[in-house]
């Protein structure tokens, strides 16, 4: 990744470990854009993308949704070296305006995410997806709900794993908190084809929990944090009862065998990779928006 120049803008929540991980890449970051930065920062620091006086050959912004298109416009690169965090923007509109540019999409770029999608196989045919991704803080969000925040990243796994032509057949969204935070929690019921999805998000969540289950008729993937295992157990059909007393179906109940992977980088540090080597994901940030978009009018 020689020669490769990264400007930072935005150094918050989540731009410190992107300020981390660039640091400690063969990338060179050659500055950061940031008023108010959550660190200290051992580069060039600026206030404003306007303020900018070093080259650069590749962006990653980390800012606020309601800010990226007011910064993207004062971008003088072409967008495909441009990486948006997620949720890339405010609206299915807002993101159309912004190009072929590299969402931040980090599950797409884990090899939990990339095993499943090449294995997928291995459980059957799949029929459940379920998921849970919830906790109690460290923050709850004004400028986006729970939506957008925590779930977007089951809806991006889910389509990137089955498809984007997706119904919609359930939304239910709370709303506790006061203005101005947003929708808190939400459940959802999807289907693609005759696989169901069932999802859970809520700031409202006594434990952290990022818990994700792929289940068809042959096996299951049990996808929690970073560990992901398959457990081989499914219904057998049968003539007659089983040991069990099942009758028309074996339960072939077998073990938990948990997958190990060999790569020593995070999340993070994949997805600065296949950013720089514009590695194409299998879901853009438009057709997530769509779904989003559409979830609301539902809700």
């Amino acid at each position: 990744m020689g020669n490769i120049k990264i400007l930072l803008v935005g150094c918050g929540y989540w731009g410190k470990n992107w300020y981390n991980t660039i640091k400690n890449s063969s990338c060179e970051l050659v500055g950061v854009v940031d008023p108010n930065p959550i660190l200290d920062v051992d580069v060039p620091l600026f206030d404003n993308i306007n303020s900018v006086n070093v080259d650069y050959s590749h962006i990653i912004l980390s800012v606020p949704p309601k800010h990226v298109n007011k910064i993207f416009k004062d971008i003088k690169i072409e967008s495909s070296k441009i990486l948006i965090e997620k949720p890339c923007g405010v609206s299915k509109k807002d993101v159309k305006k912004l190009g072929e540019f590299y969402p931040g999409f980090i599950f797409l770029n884990s090899p939990h995410y990339q095993y499943i999608k090449k294995n997928i196989n291995k459980i059957g045919k799949p029929l459940f997806f379920n998921s849970s991704r919830a906790s109690m803080g460290p923050r709850i969000r004004t400028d986006v709900s729970i939506l957008e925040d925590y779930l977007i990243h089951d809806l991006y796994i889910f389509m990137g794993l089955f498809g984007k032509e997706i119904s919609i057949e359930n939304v239910f969204m709370s709303n506790t908190f006061n203005n101005p935070i947003k929708s808190d929690t939400i459940n959802l019921n999807l289907k693609c084809g005759n696989i169901r999805a069932d999802m859970f998000s809520s700031w409202w969540f006594p434990q952290k929990t990022r818990k994700l289950f792929i289940i068809g008729d042959k096996g299951s993937f049990i996808w929690e944090d970073e560990s992901l295992r398959f457990y081989n157990g499914y219904y057998k059909e049968i003539d007659g009862m089983d040991k069990n007393r099942n009758d028309g179906y074996e339960l072939i109940d077998s073990l938990t065998e948990p997958l190990i992977y060999t790569s020593q980088k995070s999340n993070l540090e994949l997805e600065l990779d296949n950013f720089i080597n514009n590695k194409k994901l299998d879901v853009t940030a438009l057709d997530v928006w769509d779904l989003i978009e559409r979830i609301k009018n539902e809700s």
